[in-house]
């Protein structure tokens, strides 16, 4: 079962390095999020965590290295 990005960037948002801890948190906020889509992104992130082992955890890149630069950036002169 793999995470989309949007579930990827929601975890990376929250945080932490405890699977079980974060899927706490993601379902303590079902409450406080007032759009649908937020809570269905919430509650199926956290299914998918539960489904997931620790060290599958470990293994997410919640947060990819970007590269900002680029061949569009402007030089200075």
């Amino acid at each position: 079962m793999s995470l989309t990005m949007e579930e990827r960037c929601l975890l990376a948002v929250y945080g932490g390095n405890d699977r079980t801890a974060l899927a706490a948190a993601l379902r303590a906020s079902l409450a406080d999020l007032e759009e649908p889509e937020m809570q269905a992104l919430a509650d199926s992130a956290a299914v998918k965590l539960d489904g997931m082992t620790d060290a599958e955890f470990q293994a997410l890149d919640l947060v990819p290295e970007l590269d900002f630069d680029s061949e569009d950036e402007e030089t200075e002169g």
